[in-house]
């Protein structure tokens, strides 16, 4: 004797497709390394760093950030409230989203930078001698 067959039917259930935020901008600038007298002595020697800033394209956007770090993982998303100061050496990758109500996250944008002894501006200052002083600032 053969047992009852149970027939099983599936809804497909209709997903809306929500509009997604506006992506928002991402920064990465380099902050002051050594300075440097005009023979290429090290005058003062200042850890660089690289400040990530997201700025909202859409108005009232929650923005979010995480971080690849040298080990290739990524953190969790973040609340982003303010510029986030990167000062530790290594190889890093931001990205950033942005979410408003009614809408889906945003594509997320992204930005690379690495940290070294000397991430920055390297700053030559030359003195004349008619007192006159210049500087000159190299990105590294």
């Amino acid at each position: 004797m053969r047992p009852p067959r149970t027939t099983y039917t599936l809804n497909k259930l209709e997903q809306e497709e929500l509009e997604k935020t506006d992506a928002p901008s991402i920064a990465a600038n380099a902050h002051m390394g050594n300075i440097y007298d005009e023979e290429g002595n090290l005058v003062e020697e200042h850890h660089g760093y690289y400040q990530v800033v997201v700025t909202e394209t859409e108005a009232g956007s929650d923005l979010e950030y995480r971080v690849k770090f040298n080990d290739g993982e990524w953190s969790d998303w973040m609340p982003y409230s303010e510029a986030v100061n990167f000062d530790v050496e290594g190889n890093y990758v931001v990205e950033a989203r942005a979410k408003v109500d009614g809408k889906d996250y945003s594509d997320p944008v992204t930005v690379s930078f690495s940290v070294t002894a000397t991430t920055g501006l390297e700053i030559v200052v030359t003195t004349y001698t008619d007192g006159s002083v210049t500087a000159v600032k190299v990105m590294k």
